[in-house]
């Protein structure tokens, strides 16, 4: 068994909480996944169990390349307030 401890990786560190209080939050959060999107440190992935069958709804996967780490992203449209949070695996 691997004794070492767990990267924490860029995703957990990207944004503190589950749900968006403001449009300005969720725009800087936006910027900042973009970002690493960009730079290549995560990638989309397939989403294998969405939170939700709703019609419309849009649900993203992320993938921390650093630790394998998946979170789902789940715009909001409020007052729904989305979702950002760890996959369980």
């Amino acid at each position: 068994m691997d004794n070492r401890e767990k990267v924490e990786g860029v995703l957990r560190s990207l944004f503190d909480r589950e749900r968006f209080e403001s449009t300005f939050e969720n725009e800087k959060f936006e910027a900042k996944l973009n970002g690493l999107l960009a730079d290549g440190s995560i990638v989309e992935v397939s989403v294998k169990l969405p939170v939700s069958n709703l019609a419309g709804h849009v649900e993203h996967w992320y993938m921390d390349k650093e630790n394998g780490d998946v979170f789902r992203y789940v715009p909001p449209e409020f007052p729904a307030k989305g979702i950002w949070e760890l996959v369980d695996s």
